[in-house]
């Protein structure tokens, strides 16, 4: 089973899985240059999925969410029809993404992560105005070591999560990732980029 660090080393070949999700590849046809990296038995890994559930009893939108997708089509286990999905075009493990919808309340992705902890790693997703922001990605992360990442979310309508980097929730939430050893993402709109090239070098992890 591969550790948080091991997981992030193969990431390199994450480009191949985004490419069999983008092109549906089918069994017996795939692309020649995933194809190729088969061959060489390098592990393809996907990165960039993200898995919603029908059951909204079980696994609420958050009342922050900005938005709220329609799940009435997703299959009754959607898990199960992803990891088929993985084995139809060859893919041998994947990093899913925690879905917005869902906010700083990971069960879904706790549940799918308990159910293929060889296969699977997690991201996380928090909001840094939570001044307990830090406190929660920590205890998640002790609950459940298969989450590598966490995310910065806040791009056109989605405000909401942070106004700046410079901001001392954003601060605080990004130190504690590096402490922990996550993966940063960021989600963020054209403004905030250029905002982050700004910020001073006393950023954490900068």
């Amino acid at each position: 089973m591969l550790k948080r660090r091991g997981f992030v080393k193969v990431m390199s070949t994450a480009a191949l899985g985004a490419l069999a999700s983008d092109q549906k590849l089918t069994a017996g046809e795939p692309h020649s240059l995933l194809n190729h990296h088969m061959k060489k038995k390098e592990e393809v890994i996907e990165w960039n999925a993200h898995i919603f559930s029908p059951d909204l009893k079980r696994y609420p939108f958050h009342p922050k969410a900005t938005y709220q997708p329609d799940v009435s089509q997703q299959p009754e286990d959607p898990l199960a029809a992803y990891m088929s999905r993985l084995d139809e075009e060859g893919i041998d493990k994947a990093v899913i993404v925690h879905p917005e919808p869902y906010g700083d309340d990971h069960s879904l992705m706790l549940d799918c992560l308990k159910r293929e902890p060889d296969r699977l790693r997690g991201t996380s997703l928090f909001y840094p105005k939570d001044p307990d922001a830090p406190q929660k990605l920590a205890a998640l992360v002790k609950l459940e070591p298969h989450i590598i990442s966490t995310r910065f979310h806040a791009h056109r309508g989605k405000e909401n999560y942070l106004d700046s980097f410079a901001d001392s929730g954003v601060r605080a939430l990004w130190k504690q990732a590096v402490d922990l050893g996550l993966i940063i993402e960021l989600h963020i709109r054209a403004k905030l980029c250029e905002a982050g090239r700004r910020c001073d070098k006393s950023f954490p992890g900068q």
